[in-house]
């Protein structure tokens, strides 16, 4: 098993690592172009962009919930069917959208805000927008199955999400330590991104409807509200989930123990809630 778990942890990475060096290039082209100093065109630039901005955030998040998975695991029982079904979503999706983006046209930014994947002005068809629309629905179905078999996880091993987060410890129920590091960044990063993905799902499957079926219209303020709460708290997961490494290894190489004081935790507590009511500020 042991070996299984090395080998997808592997694989996490070569893959995160080869998109991640291919969108550093793509964001190269793009600055180049906007300095003048090459011409790739504009429907070439704006297809790129919404391919860089994609797949940037996507793959960080991805080598993330590797991070994430590979030190959780140590402290509760995670399944690793749903870890390696979260990599075949992973990649399933993400060549969906790159054939929407570069054999399609579809040239809508990460954002794919409401109506834009419907209505284009001729630079990409129907098929184009329902592909990025697809492809982007079944990555976060794939984030969505780890993070609720984390936040499952967590809950069978300290009975609620609140108990993940210490919440005996803050309010002096219980004494001693919170839950280990790992734990905490794993239960405030479970909660806040099964909020985002649901919130994601609903404007891409709201989206994919009124691309077939028009009459059925979505309100655009309310669109807009629903992608930017997927997407910011999404982007910020990536960090509260890389810190994780940072909390099991340090103590490695100090010899001291890193543990789980009531100003840790509320801290912790602080960021989950921050992050959730924060995202308006890029609207």
């Amino acid at each position: 098993m042991e070996k299984k778990v090395r080998t997808m942890i592997s694989l996490y990475m070569i893959i995160s690592g080869i998109v991640i060096l291919l969108m550093m290039i793509f964001g190269l082209l793009m600055l180049l172009e906007q300095g003048k100093m090459i011409s790739i065109g504009q429907d070439v630039f704006y297809k790129v962009m919404t391919a860089h901005g994609t797949f940037m955030v996507g793959v960080a998040a991805f080598a993330a919930s590797a991070i994430m998975w590979y030190f959780l695991r140590q402290y509760v029982n995670l399944s690793f069917p749903v870890f390696v079904s979260h990599f075949i979503l992973f990649l399933i999706g993400a060549l969906i959208t790159f054939i929407s983006i570069f054999t399609f046209d579809f040239a809508g930014a990460w954002t794919f805000l409401y109506p834009l994947p419907a209505m284009s002005a001729g630079m990409w068809g129907k098929a184009g927008a329902c592909l990025y629309l697809l492809g982007m629905l079944i990555i976060g179905i794939g984030f969505l199955l780890f993070y609720l078999d984390s936040a499952r996880a967590i809950i069978q091993k300290y009975g609620s999400l609140g108990n993940g987060l210490g919440w005996p410890q803050i309010l002096g129920k219980a004494k001693g330590y919170g839950p280990p590091p790992a734990v905490v960044a794993s239960t405030m990063v479970s909660i806040v991104n099964i909020i985002s993905l649901t919130a994601g799902a609903i404007v891409l499957v709201m989206s994919l409807i009124n691309l077939f079926q028009p009459s059925i219209k979505i309100d655009p303020l309310l669109a807009k509200n629903l992608i930017y709460a997927f997407g910011h708290m999404f982007a910020n997961s990536v960090i509260y989930m890389g810190v994780i490494a940072v909390y099991e290894i340090l103590p490695k190489y100090t010899n001291r123990p890193w543990k789980s004081y009531k100003i840790f935790l509320i801290a912790w507590n602080m960021s989950t809630f921050f992050t959730i009511i924060i995202y308006p500020h890029i609207c």
